[in-house]
């Protein structure tokens, strides 16, 4: 069983219950925002290991400026656009801001389950490659 935190950034209830459906199972735990401050209320108390937000909040601009939020108080873990909009300029800035990777809205819940654990897996040696060489 998985012990890593996520936390999901989005308005719509549905994404957030779909990601939480989705990953659930794997023993992650789901924390869940719906706002600017709500998020930066609960980083204050949570360190993550994964970040699912979508780009378009209550102000175009939000998910950008969540981003660079987190990039200035962890520059490690992994975080994943979401989008429903397929536009290459909101790609390349979100990728420019500090996202990680980007997933069109609708997803497969299946498929998403399996990125993110991917995800994890990946960041998760890295941390470990990261603590052995700080060991040397």
């Amino acid at each position: 069983m998985r012990s890593e935190k996520i936390l999901a950034i989005d308005e719509d209830l549905t994404f957030r219950r779909m990601i939480w459906k989705a990953l659930q199972p794997t023993g992650v735990l789901i924390y869940q925002s719906d706002s600017v401050e709500k998020t930066l209320d609960i980083m204050s108390r949570v360190t993550f290991d994964l970040y699912l937000l979508d780009i378009r909040l209550a102000h175009q601009t939000d998910g950008y400026h969540i981003v660079q939020l987190i990039r200035e108080k962890d520059l490690l873990s992994p975080i994943v656009f979401f989008t429903e909009h397929k536009n290459e300029i909101e790609i390349i800035t979100g990728l420019e801001m500090g996202a990680d990777y980007y997933i069109t809205k609708p997803f497969n819940p299946t498929l998403l389950k399996a990125q993110v654990i991917a995800i994890l897996d990946r960041h998760q040696v890295i941390k470990e490659e990261m603590t052995l060489c700080k060991k040397k």
